[in-house]
């Protein structure tokens, strides 16, 4: 999947911009505040209908204006296909193909995106939800029947939350744990599955970044040592008192050491970011090689914040996953993109996008 041609409208400062970009690099360059980041947050949101800096959509939209659009026409079969979104204040509208749909997970399964940016290392420095939204991007990419599981898995969970909350009887509660159980176990095994498949692919590019062992394993969200039906019995009236359910698939993690030792308190900053750079990148290369086509991936101003040698083994990584890049940047010598053999730059400044021929 590659993006064709993208137009945004009143995105932060920028008020509309069309550009045609290439199919594999795409530097973005201009000074701090020009409107490169928004450029990379208009192509965020029309693949997962929101920002990766904000989660308040005002922040988003240009000054005085009531909503933004971003549109793109996508490589996708002989003619390609037209994806659209539109966000405003009290509203989202989505449209692929010229149809109006009704869920922002389509809008993901035209357009994968992976990004990198300055606050990435919070993947392993913030609580678990983050890490569980990694490990379901990737699931949810390779296992088509996995978005519905986690559907039904979530409208059970919150139906026995409900239950709990109310107070009713043990037996009505428990009529919900039938589904939760079943649902729990499909996640569970998927889950688990997919880290197996990336666990590898992350060591090796995390070898190439940091130089270091790296290992994943999955904590399934309750007692290793006891199955879900247990737990939940033994949980019960925690749970009642507490009003929600604290055992299951919505409580799991991802353990991630270095070198054995664990990644959130035995290693740098800068080395929490290339792992994090390892991880994603590692996902999008399982992305490709498990479906034949390709992420759009965006790197907001990080390799700036790397020396040369680091850099350069970023670069190496980046070519690897054959993916179309994105890669905002102050200037274009801080990132060497002479491995690629066709690219483009676009010139940011003052919210006013022009390609640099």
């Amino acid at each position: 999947m590659a993006i064709k041609t993208l137009q945004l409208q009143h995105v932060r400062n920028i008020k509309r911009a069309v550009l045609e970009p290439s199919d594999t690099l795409n530097l973005i360059i201009g000074d701090n505040g020009a409107g490169k980041s928004a450029l990379l947050e208009a192509i965020h949101t029309l693949g997962l209908g929101r920002s990766f800096r904000t989660t308040h959509i005002n922040e988003v939209i240009q000054r005085g204006e009531t909503a933004l659009l971003v549109t793109a026409r996508l490589l996708h079969g002989e003619r390609g296909i037209q994806v659209g979104v539109e966000k405003g204040k009290e509203h989202t509208q989505v449209r692929i193909g010229g149809e109006t749909v009704g869920q922002l997970s389509q809008l993901a399964e035209y357009l994968p995106i992976q990004t990198i940016h300055p606050l990435s290392h919070e993947l392993l420095t913030d609580g678990p939800k983050q890490r569980r939204q990694y490990l379901d991007w990737g699931v949810f990419h390779v296992e088509h029947s996995y978005l519905q599981t986690w559907q039904q898995y979530q409208k059970a969970l919150r139906q026995r939350n409900a239950a709990l909350r109310q107070q009713l009887t043990e037996k009505n509660v428990r009529l919900w744990d039938m589904a939760l159980l079943r649902f729990a176990d499909q996640m569970t095994q998927q889950r688990v599955l997919y880290l197996q498949r990336l666990t590898p692919v992350v060591n090796q590019f995390t070898q190439a970044l940091v130089g270091m062992r790296t290992n994943m394993s999955y904590q399934q969200g309750w007692n290793q040592e006891e199955n879900l039906v247990e737990a939940l019995e033994r949980h019960f009236q925690r749970d009642r008192e507490q009003g929600h359910t604290r055992s299951g698939p919505h409580r799991a993690d991802i353990r991630i050491t270095v070198e054995e030792k664990d990644a959130q308190q035995h290693i740098s900053r800068g080395q929490q970011k290339l792992l994090v750079c390892a991880m994603r990148l590692a996902q999008a290369h399982v992305f490709a090689e498990d479906t034949g086509r390709r992420c759009v991936i965006l790197v907001d101003d990080l390799p700036a914040e790397l020396d040369p040698t680091h850099r350069q083994r970023l670069t190496e990584v980046l070519v690897e996953t054959k993916a179309q890049l994105f890669i905002t940047l102050t200037e274009a010598a801080l990132l060497n993109s002479s491995a690629w053999p066709e690219r483009k730059m676009f010139h940011v400044e003052h919210g006013e996008i022009r390609e640099l021929l």
